[in-house]
Formats: C-alpha cells, sequence, structure tokens
C-alpha cells in the first residue's frame, strides 16, 4: 500500500514576511519590521511592517502594515491599531491570507492586502491618503533600528 501524501501548510507568518519583502524591496523601498513608535521603549506600540519609498516613482510614501493570520490577530489588529505609529504613515493596511476577511469588515481608512498561500500579495482594497505627522527623532531613530536588524 503505497504511503499517503500529506500536505503541511506553513504558517501564514512565515508567508506574509517574505511576499512583503518582495513587494516593498530595495531600492524602490526601504522597509523593516516591528517598528516601534518610539525607540527603546518597552511599552510603545509598533506596527508589523513599515515601507518607506525610496524614488521618485515610488513617491515616497510611507506605507504601515500590520499582519493578521488568524482571526484573533484580525481581531486585535482593529482594535488596537497601533496608532502611535499609523499617525506618521501615508497609507495604512491589513495583510492577511487570502480569502479571509469582507472588505465590509475593514474601517474606512484602512487599506487591504491578501497574502496567497504561494506568496502573492494582492491588493484588495486601495487605502485612503491618511493625514501624516513629520517624524521625530524617536520614531526615526525605531524605523532606523528595525530597519538594521538582521
Amino acid at each position: 500500500m503505497p504511503a499517503q501524501i500529506r500536505v503541511v501548510r506553513p504558517e501564514m507568518t512565515e508567508i506574509i514576511e517574505p511576499a512583503i519583502r518582495k513587494r516593498y524591496a530595495y531600492p524602490r523601498h526601504a522597509l523593516a519590521f516591528d517598528v516601534p513608535a518610539v525607540a527603546g521603549s518597552s511599552t510603545s506600540r509598533s506596527a508589523d511592517a513599515v515601507a518607506v519609498g525610496l524614488t521618485w516613482e515610488t513617491g515616497h510614501v510611507v506605507t504601515g502594515l500590520q499582519f493578521g493570520s488568524s482571526r484573533g490577530e484580525l481581531d486585535d489588529a482593529l482594535r488596537d491599531s497601533a496608532d502611535a505609529v499609523r499617525q506618521y504613515c501615508d497609507y495604512w493596511y491589513l495583510v492577511i491570507p487570502e480569502p479571509f476577511v469582507e472588505r465590509a469588515e475593514m474601517p474606512d481608512d484602512w487599506g487591504l492586502m491578501s497574502v496567497a498561500w504561494k506568496g502573492g500579495v494582492r491588493l484588495v482594497k486601495q487605502a485612503p491618503e491618511l493625514p501624516r505627522l513629520p517624524w521625530p527623532r524617536e520614531f526615526v531613530a525605531g524605523f532606523a533600528k528595525a530597519a538594521c536588524r538582521p
């Protein structure tokens, strides 16, 4: 009797990060993960990722990303939207497994991206442009520290 083949899907977090790295790759973007609102603060809220456009083509746009790989994480992300980081972003997105959420569940000022099991990123809902505050030194340091992590 032939052995049965069992397909095991990797954890969604193992798929989201590489997909986001590919979408926001250097030299068009600078990308950092786990970006705190204040460098060195253990109580600071953080974004799962922040991408900064580095070219005229990318418009020097600051994009904040929150990941949700389960229903619980999605609820947490929507409830605790990391406003401390979001205030420094031009656009704010929730990034989730495909298909996972209906557009109607999203707040009006959030965009939505979905990641397929094979790693492709699809824009589901374009985020509206947010009023962005200038970056204070504490946030610049937090972004730089996060971007320099191996």
